[in-house]
């Protein structure tokens, strides 16, 4: 969101507790495809890179170019950075295979129609390194800009992001790699209906694979592969104290995988692999979540008070598993995050157990059709306050998870990545319609005589 403009969502996200979900199309003053579900079968495993954007290229950029030539193809401009300060609405901008300088900062803005556009034509556009200092620490900058698209530069080494998206609305960043960054792949902040697309994020040095942040609203986090990240793999986190409401809504979280995030033990290190602060009305849906050495997917208020709490958040039809011995719980909610929907995931802890949560986020709570074990022993519910735990049947016994397993499930291949459910393991085909047509490889649900629980389907 653009600091100078105001919104007001007008239809909520419909989150019943019964057998089937309303998932409605949000609206808003920014009208796009409502983040509802993933509908592209393209690929089976993250990233899932989504097309390059058509259009005839109308600028074109290459390392035998010059910043003096006119940007045709003929006589294309040496360096992005040149091409971004003489682009507007409508026009394609072509990006040869090679290495460019930053920091590139787009300052411009397309229209719904004819938004601006950067794109790689090989697999090898470079974009490495930027400066130590305010004004050019990121390597790409989008900054007061709207409906921009960014598609396959690998960007790396960054002092800070790799890319950074500041008060602009509407931007996509796809098919980009962002590697070795100093704190963060992505970054956004106080941004509405972006969409982050089918990236790889790693080796984020400090903090996070993704982070969207300051009170961003309706942002579109799909089919990116984030791992071996210092902190978290995607954070979304509203940050209250900064301005703005102080809340990020009806964003979407869905078919990402998660491998080996929060390598940190200092200060920001640790960070869960799905970490969620102060979101409501989201949606967290076939996510793929391994080996990851904190928590999973964690739900809370960035220590802002319960007042800043997240809630009345769908996380469904999501696989997360811990190898044993490792990471914190599968699932947390934490300072306030009440209403929210917990279902057809699977939960397996390594070091700890599947659920954990503060008494203060019970209310409105609706878990069932999961399956939560942990593999170290640990009980498979905590109360994170006062480390009372529970087994199934006492967790039950309070009403939750009527319909869920705690057995260790078995997973089809997973030395080869495939972490569907094997045959006659628990949880194939006993978990419930939530409103998910398909699944994390993009393949239809259900399959079998029901639906699998957790991001698979077979």
């Amino acid at each position: 969101m653009r600091l100078f403009s105001s919104f007001v969502p007008l239809v909520a996200l419909a989150l019943a507790s019964g057998p089937a979900f309303a998932q409605v199309t949000q609206t808003s003053s920014h009208v796009r495809a409502g983040p509802v579900s993933v509908d592209d079968p393209a690929g089976f495993a993250a990233p899932f890179v989504p097309p390059p954007p058509s259009g005839a290229a109308t600028r074109f950029v290459s390392p035998t170019g010059n910043d003096a030539n006119p940007g045709t193809q003929a006589a294309p401009w040496r360096e992005i950075r040149w091409a971004a300060t003489h682009v507007s609405a409508g026009d394609v901008v072509d990006i040869a295979d090679g290495t460019y300088a930053s920091p590139i900062v787009i300052s411009a803005d397309g229209t719904s129609t004819q938004p601006i556009v950067f794109r790689a034509t090989g697999s090898n556009a470079i974009v490495s390194g930027a400066g130590t200092n305010a004004t050019d620490r990121d390597a790409i900058f989008v900054t007061f800009a709207a409906h921009v698209i960014v598609h396959g530069l690998k960007i790396q080494n960054a002092y800070r992001s790799g890319v950074r998206v500041d008060q602009s609305d509407d931007i996509t960043i796809q098919a980009c790699v962002c590697s070795n960054n100093g704190r963060w792949g992505i970054f956004t902040d106080f941004s509405d209906d972006l969409s982050l697309l089918g990236n790889e994020c790693y080796g984020s040095q400090l903090e996070h694979g993704i982070y969207h942040s300051n009170s961003g609203d309706r942002a579109l986090i799909r089919g990116n592969y984030c791992h071996d990240n210092f902190s978290s793999g995607i954070q979304i986190n509203a940050d209250p104290s900064q301005g703005d409401d102080g809340i990020s809504s009806f964003c979407v979280v869905e078919r990402n995988f998660l491998l080996r995030n929060g390598l940190g033990t200092g200060m920001g290190g640790g960070g869960a692999a799905i970490n969620l602060a102060s979101v409501r009305n989201c949606t967290i849906q076939n996510n793929v979540l391994i080996g990851n050495r904190a928590s999973g997917i964690v739900l809370w208020d960035d220590g802002q008070g319960v007042q800043w709490g997240s809630r009345n958040n769908l996380i469904v039809h999501n696989t997360v598993r811990h190898d044993p011995g490792e990471g914190r719980f599968a699932f947390l909610m934490a300072n306030g995050s009440t209403g929210n929907v917990l279902k057809d995931n699977l939960l397996i802890g390594g070091a700890r157990g599947a659920i954990s949560f503060t008494s203060d986020s019970l209310p409105g709570f609706v878990s069932d059709y999961n399956v939560l074990y942990s593999q170290g022993g640990w009980p498979i519910v905590q109360n994170d306050v006062t480390g009372q735990g529970y087994t199934l049947a006492t967790w039950q016994a309070l009403g939750h998870d009527a319909h869920s397993f705690s057995q260790n499930p078995v997973f089809t291949n997973p030395a080869g990545g495939d972490w569907s459910l094997a045959a006659g393991s628990v949880g194939r085909d006993t978990g419930i319609g939530v409103g998910v047509p398909r699944d994390y490889q993009g393949g239809p649900r259900p399959r079998g005589v029901g639906f699998d629980i957790g991001a698979y389907e077979r």
